[in-house]
């Protein structure tokens, strides 16, 4: 990790700003978006999501993670003026919220000018009379409650008094939503640096989870062992709703209620991603509860890791499209699956001609972006900045011949794979991890986590201290009923 990428600024309040990037990165963010969209006003708002998130556009354009603080900049040909508005320290609430960073130090983070969010109307009517006519955000002004409120104001002499006599007033409106999306999805150097700080966390969490885990346990403390040591490195938090998905469970693409007791002979697919400074890795992993794959675990396992092999040695190869891999993927899993007996063939089509048999145990994608959000843009060609995952996957469903249909080509395919279905039934396989594609070529940000059979059998047989004082009795108090009334 490069020190020069973590600098820490010393303020004279009592906070303390970890500015991951320098000010000239978020300013050439800023510059080479109003290069994109021309002249005008550009209005982005920062919003917190319930779990502290700040909005991914908001945070890539400032760094700032505060809530109502409010980026604002005016380019007419030339000239240039960015304003960031952010809300005053209330003394009053100081012993109940944390005290954020001040105007001084949203100042020293990002090299702009910062005045108190109490400023900001005056200044927005101001340059509204004065400025280029378009509005640049990431969401209609209109349905922007405090907005368009200063927009009835200005129209107020119009026979239409409203949001929408914005035009009266010579406004017009350009959504940055797309353009912002496509320069995320080229990320710099020290954007990835961030992303294999999240991918190492998520790594040591997965290892912890593959060492806590035993018959009998909540998914749930899985989920703890996991969320503990995304904590305990640094992360602020889940990237995602962590996916905990034994036995049945982990034919579920988006199960996150991580509330079964395993049992022995179970398989879990464990789906999880640290998220640091706000950038999320992915990364999951299948492990057998007892601590060893049971042959058909293994059969479906070896086929899942094959295929995440092969679109992995094809992203290599810069310029290659992402299509590509998800094709290389896709083949190694029907093979696998035609070889099991568990489709016909590798090209096999289901009964009149309603798509391939593989998506009876396979219908995903083979992956997607990452960054500021888990699924993040990406471009449609790997090369430098592009970072992504490869997550192939089988689900082999009990009740999946049931997609089969009615009618006698249908019954017929259905007697002829009932009996792998019957051998294979309630094996979830994903293996997931996260690469960089940078100028030195292919990274795996995920590397070291445990991926082959004897990889993560090796790493089950280890003890975890979390364990050394586990009350089983408590955590068995979840399966207790309630009494009736």
């Amino acid at each position: 990790m490069l020190a020069f990428l973590f600098p820490v600024l010393l303020l004279t309040s009592p906070t303390v700003v970890n500015a991951q990037f320098s000010q000239s990165e978020h300013a050439s963010r800023r510059a080479g978006l109003r290069s994109i969209l021309g002249d005008g006003l550009y209005l982005f708002k920062g919003e917190l999501e319930a779990s502290g998130r700040q909005d991914p556009n908001f945070n890539y354009l400032t760094g700032i993670g505060e809530p109502g603080a409010i980026l604002l900049m005016i380019q007419n040909n030339s000239a240039v003026t960015e304003y960031l508005f952010m809300r005053r320290p209330d003394p009053s609430q100081a012993s109940w919220e944390a005290e954020g960073i001040g105007e001084e130090g949203a100042r020293a983070l990002t090299g702009m000018e910062v005045k108190s969010l109490q400023e900001f109307e005056t200044i927005l009517i101001e340059t509204l009379r004065r400025a280029p006519s378009t509005i640049i955000s990431t969401a209609d002004p209109i349905d922007d409650e405090q907005i368009s409120g200063l927009i009835q104001q200005m129209t107020r002499s119009s026979r239409r008094p409203s949001p929408e006599g914005a035009a009266d007033i010579g406004l017009r409106f350009v959504n940055a939503s797309r353009t912002l999306s496509e320069m995320r999805g080229v990320k710099s150097a020290a954007e990835i640096e961030l992303l294999k700080v999240a991918a190492n966390i998520t790594k040591l969490a997965h290892i912890e989870a593959m060492k806590v885990t035993e018959p009998g346990m909540n998914e749930f403390e899985v989920q703890a062992a996991i969320e503990y040591t995304f904590h305990r490195y640094g992360a602020a938090r889940p990237g995602f709703s962590s996916i905990i998905g034994s036995g049945p469970n982990s034919l579920i693409l988006h199960y996150d209620a991580n509330t079964r007791f395993m049992e022995a002979g179970d398989v879990m697919v464990m789906d999880i991603g640290a998220e640091f400074f706000g950038y999320t890795a992915d990364v999951t992993r299948s492990i057998p509860i007892s601590g060893r794959f049971t042959d058909e675990q293994r059969d479906i396992y070896q086929i899942v890791l094959a295929a995440n092999m092969a679109a992995s040695e094809l992203a290599k190869v810069e310029g290659t499209p992402y299509s590509a891999l998800s094709s290389a993927a896709e083949q190694v899993l029907a093979e696998g699956l035609a070889r099991l007996g568990l489709i016909e063939s590798a090209d096999a089509r289901m009964p009149n001609g309603r798509g391939n048999q593989l998506r009876l145990h396979y219908f995903h994608g083979l992956g997607h972006g990452i960054g500021l959000i888990v699924h993040d843009s990406m471009p449609r060609n790997i090369g430098p900045g592009s970072c992504f995952t490869i997550e192939p996957g089988l689900y082999i469903r009990p009740n999946v011949l049931d997609m089969l249909g009615e009618g006698a080509e249908a019954e017929a395919l259905r007697a002829r794979l009932e009996p792998a279905v019957r051998k294979y039934q309630n094996i979830g396989i994903r293996i997931e991890d996260s690469y960089a594609f940078t100028e030195d070529g292919l990274i795996c940000l995920s590397e070291g986590t445990p991926k082959t059979l004897e990889e993560v059998e090796n790493m089950m047989s280890q003890w975890s201290d979390l364990n050394r004082n586990r009350d089983a009795d408590l955590v068995n108090r979840y399966k207790v009923p309630i009494p009736p009334d």
